[in-house]
């Protein structure tokens, strides 16, 4: 899954009338509508040509989507002590999501996910719907800028991974609902 596919899925999401109707009622409480993005997610996650299976809040993430590697031949020539019932693990780290509906406090989870290292990492947060254009690109900026310094003597983001900062317009205030 790259972060193209990604966002397509997740967009998906609020051109469906009965899960954007659905959503719309909880806007207003933010837990319940965390609650109820979160089975979306999943299920992105778990969709057959992704391959994941998904966990919540393991590293205290929202969503973690993983993919089992026990079968792989590689893995399997290795064995623990034969004494020991040591329990076997080996799976590989795909996605990493946080979604964050505190418009104020998104970047937080900016930062937490510079340091998980995996393929791809979403934040999904929430600008005030008051925002001008220009103010959501000085907003962006500013991410981007978080991003680079915490970054500058680290690689915290290869070359084969992606970033996705997902800003959705906080409606908050009225019935609609969308993501830009």
């Amino acid at each position: 899954m790259n972060a193209i596919q990604f966002f397509k899925e997740y967009q998906a999401l609020f051109d469906d009338p009965e899960t954007l109707t659905a959503l719309k009622a909880k806007w207003n409480n933010r837990p319940d509508f965390t609650k109820s993005v979160m089975p979306y997610i999943e299920t992105i996650l778990s969709k057959t040509e992704y391959g994941y299976e998904h966990q919540n809040e393991y590293y205290r993430i929202d969503v973690i989507g993983w993919q089992n590697r026990q079968g792989e031949d590689e893995f399997k020539k290795i064995t623990p002590p034969s004494s020991y019932k040591l329990k076997s693990h080996f799976w590989h780290l795909g996605v990493a999501v946080e979604h964050e509906n505190d418009q104020f406090d998104w970047t937080d989870e900016l930062v937490k996910l510079l340091y998980i290292n995996c393929p791809l990492r979403v934040v999904i947060g929430y600008y005030p719907e008051s925002l001008s254009p220009s103010e959501l690109e000085q907003t962006i900026t500013y991410a981007s800028k978080i991003v680079a310094l915490a970054g500058k003597n680290k690689k915290l983001i290869r070359k084969d991974q992606e970033y996705l900062l997902i800003l959705g317009k906080n409606h908050a205030n009225s019935e609609k609902l969308s993501m830009d």
